[in-house]
């Protein structure tokens, strides 16, 4: 009951979140972290119903994006996500997890696709007492380069396809995630990246993938997948 009030609460202010998001818009070309008003953030931590808040998932967008659509580490930021969502009937709101390290990830769905979606995702921390804070995530995306199978260049984007996972950390507070990328439905072609995520920041920690699809279907599964170095990324 508790968490229903919150987010009939913040529904309520939705108005005034909106003018705030203006205002922070305006304060600069781009922000990494965006300070979140008190009420929003009490309701994307506590969780329950955001998968029906739709005007939550605006609101936050509109916080963590300033300005008209731009393109951010190479993907454009426009109405395409939240078209592709409706098109689909993916998930309406947004998905929080909780992290290792304190912090929660909120996770909206895009595309629901035939056998993986795409999706954006933040970060959301509390920087000081009183105050909580959001990063939009942008992530380093391994691209096949030149032919070679262990050889391959990073891209930042913000909107990603693949399957996410918050991987458990026993006796770690470090926030590590994987991304599971098939290049099609087999599952036999793709790659599996593993994140260390840190207020709002992204690195590669691990690297599986198979980037040239196999003339047969399904001879091997993303278990299979050799990992690549990632050291000097």
């Amino acid at each position: 009951m508790r968490n229903r009030n919150l987010l009939a609460s913040a529904l309520r202010q939705l108005g005034t979140l909106f003018l705030v998001a203006a205002a922070q818009a305006a304060s600069a070309e781009e922000q990494e972290v965006v300070a979140l008003p008190p009420a929003l953030f009490r309701v994307l931590i506590a969780g329950s119903g955001l998968d029906e808040a739709v005007a939550l998932r605006g609101v936050l967008r509109t916080l963590l994006v300033n300005g008209p659509p731009v393109a951010r580490g190479g993907t454009a930021w426009d109405a395409d996500c939240e078209d592709a969502n409706r098109d689909s009937d993916g998930t309406a709101g947004l998905i929080r997890l909780a992290l290792a390290d304190g912090s929660w990830l909120v996770q909206a769905t895009c595309a629901q696709g035939a056998y993986q979606g795409s999706f954006w995702a933040a970060q959301l921390w509390i920087a000081h007492p009183g105050q909580g804070v959001g990063a939009l995530l942008r992530w380093p995306i391994a691209a096949e380069h030149l032919g070679a199978p262990a050889s391959f260049e990073l891209s930042e984007q913000v909107v990603v396809w693949g399957d996410l996972t918050v991987l458990a950390q026993p006796h770690s507070t470090r926030a590590e995630l994987e991304i599971l990328n098939r290049f099609r439905a087999p599952g036999d072609c793709g790659t599996r990246t593993r994140y260390a995520l840190e207020r709002g920041a992204l690195r590669v920690v691990g690297l599986a993938a198979v980037f040239t699809c196999p003339e047969s279907l399904g001879v091997s599964g993303p278990a299979a997948w050799p990992a690549l170095p990632t050291s000097d990324r």
